[in-house]
């Protein structure tokens, strides 16, 4: 299966996040390049060129919450993390983490998002792993579920400058 290739930045006009292809002419100017579905001429590609803030720009990781939204670099993820064998979640707690770029993959509360499982239309579901025990303690089994999107590296920054 391949992965949809695409990015996504904050917009210089409005900082209305937007999507597509990612361009760079400098390290100052960054732009998304939208609304193109195949070939366009050179005198109309300007039309389509969104300039964008550049450090805001992140790559789709190819999964989804489990929500269907998509999931970026900078995106901050909330997940419920129990051992498995708490069935009903009584000791579990919510976690949050932020998905970066880790050697040529996506990570996130520690682990490579290609280790997390999914289902139907990419959604990332849950993670799941053992802590073995040591020095006669039996091994603990954990996992991560409920896992979505609540915000944006970016956004918490700019909501922080003000």
């Amino acid at each position: 299966m391949q992965r949809e290739i695409k990015f996504k930045g904050k917009r210089i006009d409005n900082g209305e996040w937007v999507t597509g292809c990612y361009i760079s002419t400098s390290p100052d100017e960054a732009f998304i390049l939208i609304g193109v579905t195949g070939h366009i001429k050179r005198d109309d590609y300007e039309c389509y060129m969104v300039p964008v803030i550049p450090e805001t720009v992140g790559q789709y990781s190819g999964l989804n919450d489990k929500h269907g939204k998509e999931i970026y670099d900078g995106d901050k993820l909330r997940g419920f993390q129990k051992e498995q064998k708490d069935k009903e979640g009584k000791y579990g707690v919510d976690i949050t983490d932020t998905v970066h770029c880790h050697s040529g993959g996506f990570k996130v509360f520690g682990k490579p998002m290609q280790d997390g499982y999914t289902h139907v239309n990419n959604i990332l579901y849950q993670f799941m792993w053992c802590d073995p025990g040591s020095h006669g303690f039996t091994d603990h089994y954990y996992q991560i579920d409920d896992i979505e999107i609540i915000g944006n590296v970016h956004e918490q920054n700019a909501a922080l400058a003000k």
